[in-house]
């Protein structure tokens, strides 16, 4: 960093790094649970990076707020990663509800605040359906997760008493 006066006096303050996100916060879709979502990023510099899950469409917090844990984020406290600088580092965001869209946000240790990532928590992100049947005997059902997941469908008759996950 430099510092000029208007009569032209330059001066060298200091070398200094930038803090931020080299690479934006995306989802990880490896290691994942239900009710969890993976964000990786790349920071600038070596720092504390936080992230936290919000309610989809509440207002932005602050940086400070999230890395202060002090943001009314959903789930478990924001999640810390120790990012190294120009690394790609993980933080896992826990204690969601299945198949619901959060708005994620991360913050450094200086409160530089990431942009928002749209996310669902594992699960589906449309209801499963019928997409075709063979004489009543065969029936196919699409199904979108969220992720990349194992699904599995059971058919049970009709009124009976729905299985459990």
């Amino acid at each position: 960093m430099y510092c000029a006066t208007a009569a032209g006096q330059l001066s060298t303050v200091a070398s200094m790094g930038t803090s931020g996100f080299k690479i934006e916060p995306f989802v990880n879709t490896g290691g994942y649970a239900a009710g969890q979502i993976t964000v990786s990023f790349t920071s600038f510099n070596t720092e504390t990076i936080r992230c936290a899950a919000m309610t989809n469409g509440a207002s932005a917090p602050t940086g400070a707020a999230i890395h202060g844990g002090s943001a009314s984020h959903q789930g478990t406290s924001p999640s810390a990663g120790s990012a190294t600088g120009g690394s790609n580092t993980n933080v896992a965001l826990t204690g969601l509800t299945a198949a619901t869209a959060y708005d994620i946000y991360c913050a450094t240790a200086n409160a530089v605040l990431s942009q928002k990532l749209d996310a669902f928590a594992s699960g589906f992100s449309a209801m499963p359906s019928k997409s075709g049947d063979s004489a009543g005997t065969t029936i196919t059902i699409a199904a979108t997760t969220t992720v990349s997941e194992t699904v599995r469908c059971v058919f049970v008759a009709n009124g009976a008493t729905a299985p459990s996950a």
